[in-house]
């Protein structure tokens, strides 16, 4: 009977669609996603941003009468589904489940859950990973303090929220929708108001905000049966408007309601019922192509020497939809003897001065095809002051007091490392690490052994403490290395010279009397582990979060001490000694080792080569006569010592002579190299005496600059 009602159903949509012409171009015929559906009420799909998993709700079933969460998964977009499971671990016996909304990286889940009383309150579940399973959420406090909410969906910034009110302050009718926002993630959602330009006295709700915000999809019973609309608005500012009839969805003598739209914008999921039945799942096509009419290039705009930059090619589209086609464009760099592009990957090589290079992307649909240009200024680094060298075997500093910062707060943490390791390492290598006073890990950066990628290692998640970012940071190069923990949001975002690559939610807090090392897990017992095998420089921490612009506009450059939020920051620039100094102005100075005395324990200060440091007209002077000056006291030495050879070799001649046997030469032959010996002799000394004046002059020429390079002298 159930199977007899779907097929009666889908005919009567197709023919009322063939009767209508097609009112929502280039759309397909809806078709139930057969898969998904049962005999039950299947409803308020979401499709997952990579297309792989469809979320939606189902209830009244034979088992359970309230709405949970269901997913379907398949192992590629728009195929068909080919599993389907109960989220059970978010089931509640007490009322229904619903609505579920799933961030990009698939690790947060917004929904709403009813509560004793019928109460409506939004959630949100986080893991650590998409093979963990979802945790009971948390309130939207700030939300759910309105009244009876539900419906969450967001756009993929996360920072606009559209949901669904009954009975606000305010409401027109049953049920409005309402709109809210946040300037980032760890902040509460603000601005509420009521889409007072879209509701009516009926009831409006299920509503579908796309990834930019500017296009609203929701149903409405404005006209006797529930419908699908869609809204628009052009900036993010402005009310919605525009106001269309999807009457192309229509369902025929019945209803069709929670919409959901594919991140790419071709598929159209909805649900579709007839009159006090069960509910399928129907999903729509788009089969008119979009046209391509642009595309652009998105990235810094500056990149450092030896260096690399992500950049990403997207298309705009007749629908003022886009798409990311990095992978799709063709690529190339001009002049390409200064850098190199391989799918939206700059790669910078040496440059004397600073230079721009233009980056062009070439994208092709079908027989359309533009190209986009983007330039990019390549700048010079001129490395200056000195680094920390540890042995990998006891070796640390000791930064205590910096904690008391940022207790309980938002944090920033960053340094330049070199791994001298190999993967084979015997134990784990760390090299910054904050510790409870006990010796207990609070959180650590680098990497377990036998692995070679960048871990962190966060004992507040659950199902694993070690938590792998998939970079490779042991290649004897520089990485820049950040970790931002955002401990409203409980999440924290890795960043690899400049580029994002992991967030994950963590309940990490560092408490005031905690231990802060560098260069090793800091055990506050007998034994001391995990101790870094490479060089270290410029820590910094902020008691606050950092954007990827901030990080990338600062990675390079040394600061002045007096940036917003900076709690702690040891340049390493010292040269010797047993500290390393605060220069933050907060006081929270380093100790090499476990001692104020050298002993075994300390790092050694070594000549720095981290990308750090703009280089200057001054500074590009100063390095060139360095190099000159090296080039030239190595020539010096290896002239006096040809000096010196060519003296044993007259001398030896000399006392040939006064032997008086010369096998088979004359003593003329032997005379006679001799005084070529010594011609050569008064060559080299002149040689020497024209590049010793050399030297001088250069040498003069930089103390002239106020700059004195004693390692240098001859």
């Amino acid at each position: 009977m159930r199977r007899k009602q779907n097929l009666i159903l889908a005919m009567a949509v197709l023919i009322v669609l063939g009767l209508m012409g097609f009112a929502w171009a280039g759309w397909s015929a809806p078709v139930p996603v057969s898969e998904v559906n049962t005999a039950y009420r299947d409803s308020l799909p979401f499709l997952s941003f990579d297309g792989l998993t469809l979320y939606f709700v189902r209830s009244e079933t034979d088992t359970f009468y309230y709405t949970r969460i269901y997913q379907a998964t398949r192992p590629v977009p728009y195929g068909p589904f080919t599993s389907v499971k109960n989220i059970s671990e978010l089931n509640y016996s007490g009322g229904h489940v619903s609505q579920p909304w799933v961030s990009q990286d698939n690790l947060r889940m917004y929904y709403y859950r009813t509560e004793p009383g019928s109460i409506r309150r939004m959630k949100l579940s986080k893991r650590a990973s998409v093979t963990d399973p979802w945790p009971a959420g948390i309130n939207i406090s700030e939300l759910n303090a309105l009244g009876n909410v539900c419906e969450p969906f967001l756009t993929a910034d996360e920072l606009t929220i559209v949901f669904g009110g009954l009975g606000l302050p305010g409401t027109l009718g049953l049920c409005d929708l309402w709109i809210a926002n946040r300037p980032n993630r760890s902040s509460p959602f603000e601005n509420v108001r009521n889409l007072s330009e879209i509701n009516t006295a009926s009831d409006e709700g299920c509503s579908f905000i796309s990834s930019d915000g500017l296009t609203l999809l929701f149903h409405s019973n404005r006209n006797g049966l529930y419908q699908l609309f869609k809204a628009t608005r052009t900036s993010l500012t402005e009310p919605f408007g525009n106001l269309e009839h999807l009457s192309f969805f229509d369902t025929p003598g019945g209803h069709s309601g929670g919409p959901s739209l594919s991140s790419d914008g071709t598929a159209l999921y909805f649900v579709s019922w007839l009159r006090d039945e069960n509910r399928d799942i129907y999903v729509s096509y788009l089969t008119e192509p979009r046209t391509l009419i642009g595309l652009g290039i998105v990235g810094p705009n500056e990149v450092a020497e030896n260096f690399s930059a992500g950049y990403r090619a997207i298309a705009f589209y007749d629908d003022n939809s886009t798409r990311d086609v990095t992978d799709s464009a063709l690529w190339a760099v001009e002049p390409n003897t200064i850098a190199g592009i391989e799918a939206g990957v700059l790669t910078t090589k040496d440059v004397v001065n600073d230079q721009p290079a233009t980056l062009q992307a070439t994208y092709t649909e079908g027989d359309v095809t533009f190209e986009a240009k983007k330039v990019v200024d390549i700048f010079t680094i001129c490395p200056t002051g000195t680094a920390l060298s540890f042995d990998g075997v006891d070796d640390y500093v000791a930064v205590n007091s910096v904690t008391s910062d940022i207790s309980n707060k938002d944090f920033t943490l960053m340094a330049w490392i070199n791994s001298n390791s190999t993967s084979s390492s015997s134990n784990n290598q760390v090299f910054l690490g904050f510790n409870d006073n006990l010796g207990g890990n609070r959180l650590l950066l680098g990497y377990p052994n036998p692995s070679s990628v960048l871990q962190v290692y966060d004992p507040s998640l659950t199902t694993t403490s070690w938590i792998n970012t998939n970079i490779q940071i042991i290649d004897g190069t520089w990485h820049h290395i950040v970790y931002v923990l955002n401990v409203i949001e409980d999440s924290a975002t890795i960043y690899v010279d400049g580029k994002k690559v992991h967030t994950y939610p963590s309940n990490t807090s560092i408490y005031s009397n905690d231990l802060f090392s560098i260069g090793q897990e800091y055990d506050d017992g007998p034994v001391k582990s995990d101790f870094w095998n490479g060089t270290i420089e410029d820590v910094r921490i902020y008691d606050r979060t950092l954007s990827v612009e901030e990080i990338r506009a600062n990675m390079h450059n040394r600061l002045t001490g007096d940036e917003p939020g900076l709690v702690g920051y040891w340049d390493f620039d010292e040269g010797d000694g047993q500290f390393v100094y605060d220069l933050s102005g907060n006081g929270n100075d380093g100790q090499l080792g476990s001692t104020p005395d050298v002993d075994a324990g300390d790092p050694a200060w070594i000549e720095s080569d981290a990308p750090i440091g703009r280089c200057t007209p001054y500074l590009i002077a100063v390095a060139a006569a360095e190099k000159a000056l090296k080039h030239k006291s190595a020539s010096l030495k290896e002239l006096q010592a040809a000096l010196a050879q060519e003296w044993t070799m007259y001398e030896a001649l000399k006392q040939w002579l006064e032997s008086g046997d010369f096998f088979d030469l004359s003593k003329g032959d032997i005379v006679t190299a001799r005084q070529k010996t010594h011609s050569a002799m008064q060559h080299e000394e002149q040689s020497i005496d024209m590049l010793g004046k050399g030297f001088e002059k250069l040498l003069d020429s930089l103390i002239s600059l106020g700059y004195e390079p004693e390692s240098l002298m001859p």
